[in-house]
């Protein structure tokens, strides 16, 4: 949802620059990122208040041919009406190009002919910064606008009202790849001009009242936010039969509307100094509406013969509306004790996720052999999660700070969605129940007046599939896909002298399993840098990855699904950046 964040009163003329540098060994003379960014803020009068920031980037990937280029600028006018009344007004409008190439293949053509067998494209270090088969332009654009109302309607009740509007489109000038489509290997396989439209718009309220001299206060708020969504794909790809040319040309809208309307309560009381409690509920509906459409025609080798004449054929497919009302509702209390500088807290909660309008249906085979297909409704429920959790804070003296919990989450009906829309392996669905157990601890120690600092953390999950199956195979037992079983930190900040700062960040991330239940490795993170500051002006160097670890941002070994699944993606190596800040 829309959450525009600004410090939204300077009392005087305050403007703020950067330019931030990244660099990895393969970049070109300009390095892979720039950044450079401004705000300024300021007061008119003596109740309005102003600021305005915006921020270019250029990026030049780490792969072969990624680059964007993108801007943003935003602003916020703040009127203090009176002692009691505010009213601020913020908008941003973001723009960006973005060149890139699709995901690396597992398997690919031994000779880009159609029927060619397939070989191996497995990962390798030395395709880490390779691109894709293909070549994807997409352009960016987002809007987002917030009007506030702040009112102070006695000395222990405040209201606020908001209206806010959030546009986004995602929309592919250039798409072509290279990739199978079913058994056929297909070069130029086109999404041109395919998008998508994210519009929403709404109102929401929050009323607050701190009761009995302090020791309670109460929290209630109603949303209503209209969400438009819109997807055009096109798809278009030839290829060669017996010498004989050969395609598909395929247009397929979808309107896919969600209105949501939600109240919620919360109320946090402080029966002693050391006894609180915190509760509260939300309910919300959600109703849907929207369309699927689909249309194509085949050409060349593909086309109908009917009274002798040869022409191309149109593939249709029934309209489905998009029709459903859900509710849903959601619970927490926290009991919590306090020890003078530490704390004990138990949490319960019931939360839930509504599934997104285009996962309400989808396209499936009428069966008969001839490829027909038709789109159905899904039957997806909401997925409800029940959280337990037990915690501790406690401060150690002057320079030592633990932090612990340990938390059992039982989910039912987790929403899925898997493979490639409009092929046969792609579904969406639930799983019966599914379970996240673990423990998480942060520990922070400081020496020498706090001039040398360490932190550390450690969180282990086990997030496995309880009871479901999925495309007719039982999962019951298997870890739940891309959630890493270990993450570790350890950071160090030394203060040298009063004008720098060595720092180091490092984390291991543990083993995870992908969709078709491969392990991929753990792998450890290491980032070094030196803050300096003098006066108003700071300045930053090091570097991310600096022993230059190998992983994957993505990574999928089913073949059962070539077109966006079974490929993979390595991350960026060791990358060196600056940042240079002035601040007036």
């Amino acid at each position: 949802m829309i959450n525009i964040i600004t410090k939204k009163r300077y009392e005087s003329f305050s403007p703020n620059v950067g330019i931030s540098y990244k660099g990895t060994p393969s970049s070109k003379i300009f390095g892979s990122e720039v950044n450079t960014d401004a705000r300024f803020g300021g007061k008119i009068g003596e109740n309005l208040y102003y600021s305005i920031s915006g921020r270019y980037l250029y990026k030049y990937g780490y792969r072969v041919g990624d680059e964007t280029n993108a801007g943003n600028i935003g602003g916020n006018l703040t009127w203090d009406i009176n002692d009691a009344n505010s009213l601020s007004f913020d908008v941003s409008y973001f723009h960006g190009i973005i060149n890139t190439s699709p995901n690396l293949l597992m398997e690919i053509s031994r000779t880009g002919a159609m029927m060619s067998p397939a070989v191996s494209n497995a990962p390798s270090q030395s395709k880490q910064y390779d691109a894709g088969l293909g070549n994807i332009k997409t352009q960016q654009d987002r809007i987002d606008a917030v009007i506030t109302y702040d009112t102070k309607l006695t000395e222990n009740q405040k209201l606020q009202i908001k209206a806010l509007y959030h546009f986004f489109r995602n929309k592919y000038l250039t798409n072509r790849q290279d990739l199978y489509y079913g058994r056929w290997w297909v070069t130029d396989f086109s999404q041109d001009g395919s998008y998508f439209l994210d519009t929403k718009v709404g109102a929401q309220a929050r009323y607050d009242l701190t009761h009995n001299g302090g020791r309670g206060l109460f929290i209630a708020g109603v949303d209503s936010i209209y969400s438009i969504g819109e997807r055009l794909m096109n798809m278009a790809y030839r290829f060669n039969i017996s010498g004989q040319s050969a395609g598909h040309d395929f247009h397929i809208p979808l309107t896919a509307n969600k209105w949501t309307n939600s109240i919620y309560a919360i109320e946090k009381y402080n029966f002693t100094d050391r006894f609180s409690l915190t509760g509260g509920a939300r309910y919300e509906n959600a109703n849907y509406t929207g369309k699927r459409e689909y249309s194509g025609i085949s050409y060349g080798a593909m086309m109908c013969t009917r009274n002798g004449k040869t022409s191309p054929c149109a593939i249709l497919r029934p309209d489905k509306d998009i029709s459903a009302n859900i509710s849903n509702f959601a619970l927490e209390i926290t009991p919590k004790f306090d020890f003078g500088s530490s704390n004990v807290y138990a949490k319960y909660e019931r939360g839930f996720r509504s599934p997104n309008p285009d996962n309400l249906t989808m396209a499936q085979s009428t069966g008969g052999g001839n490829g027909i297909t038709r789109y159905v409704d899904t039957n997806v429920k909401s997925e409800y999660y029940h959280t337990f959790e037990i915690g501790s804070k406690a401060q150690l003296g002057r320079y030592v700070f633990v932090s612990g919990a340990v938390f059992y989450t039982l989910t039912e009906n987790e929403l899925y969605s898997y493979g490639s829309a409009h092929t046969e392996v792609f579904s969406i669905g639930n799983y019966g129940l599914t379970s996240r157990a673990g423990v998480e601890v942060f520990v922070e120690e400081a020496f020498f007046e706090r001039s040398l600092r360490f932190n550390q953390s450690f969180t282990y999950i086990d997030a496995r599939i309880l009871d479901g199956s999925r495309n007719g195979t039982n999962m019951d037992g298997r870890r739940i896909p891309y959630v890493s079983n270990i993450k570790a930190t350890l950071g160090i900040n030394w203060d040298i002298g009063k004008h720098f700062s060595l720092w180091t960040q490092n984390s291991l991330t543990g083993a995870q399993r992908d969709v078709a239940n491969k392990e991929l490795d753990p792998y450890i993170l290491t980032d070094l840098g030196l803050d300096s500051r003098f006066g108003d002006f700071t300045f930053t160097i090091g570097a991310r990855n600096l022993f230059d670890a190998t992983y994957f941002t993505y990574y999928n070994s089913d073949p059962s699904d070539k077109i966006t699944g079974y490929s993979y993606l390595y991350a960026p190596g060791i990358q060196f950046f600056t940042d240079l800040r002035y601040a007036f």
